[in-house]
C-alpha cells in the first residue's frame, strides 16, 4: 500500500505543473554522481537518480527500508524489486571502485577509505547532502496540477 501510494505521488508529481515547489535539478545531480565515479548511462545510476529525485522532491531525508526506494523504480519500469536492487548495488560498486576520494569525504563525511560504501549509507547520507545544500540543488518552479 505504501509502495503503491509513494508511486502514485511520483507519477502525479512529474505530470503535474500550479504551486510552487522544489524540485531536484537533476542536471546538477547527476554531476555530482559522475564525478564520484558512477557511469551516467547505467541503468542503476538512472534508478538512483529518480529514486533520490523523488525523496528530495516529497522532503523525505531518511530511508529506514531501502525497498522503499527500490519499489519506485521497481514500479515505475514494471520491474521486479530484485533486478532493481542488483543495478543499484552494481552502480555504488562501480562508484566504490572509481571513486574521486576527495569528494566522496566531502560528501560522506564518515567515509574511510578501508571500507565500501553500502546502499543504504549511500542514499541516507546523499539525501542528508541534498537536504544540507538544498538551495544548490533545487530547481524552484510553479506548478499547476492536472
Amino acid at each position: 500500500m505504501l509502495q503503491t501510494n509513494l508511486v502514485e505521488n511520483y507519477i502525479t508529481y512529474s505530470h503535474s505543473i500550479i504551486t510552487t515547489e522544489n524540485r531536484l535539478d537533476t542536471q546538477r545531480f547527476k554531476k555530482i554522481l559522475i564525478e564520484l565515479g558512477f557511469n551516467p548511462i547505467s541503468t542503476g545510476t538512472q534508478y538512483i537518480i529518480e529514486e533520490l529525485e523523488f525523496f528530495f522532491n516529497n522532503n523525505i531525508f531518511n530511508i529506514k527500508n531501502l525497498n522503499q526506494a527500490y519499489s519506485i523504480s521497481a514500479q515505475l519500469h514494471s520491474l521486479d524489486i530484485k533486478n532493481i536492487q542488483w543495478n543499484v548495488e552494481s552502480a555504488i560498486f562501480t562508484m566504490n571502485r572509481y571513486a574521486n576520494i576527495e569528494l566522496t569525504r566531502k560528501i560522506f563525511y564518515w567515509y574511510d577509505t578501508y571500507k565500501n560504501i553500502t546502499p543504504k549509507f549511500f542514499f541516507n547520507t546523499m539525501l542528508e547532502f541534498l537536504n544540507t545544500n538544498k538551495e544548490m540543488f533545487s530547481l524552484t518552479s510553479k506548478i499547476i496540477t492536472q
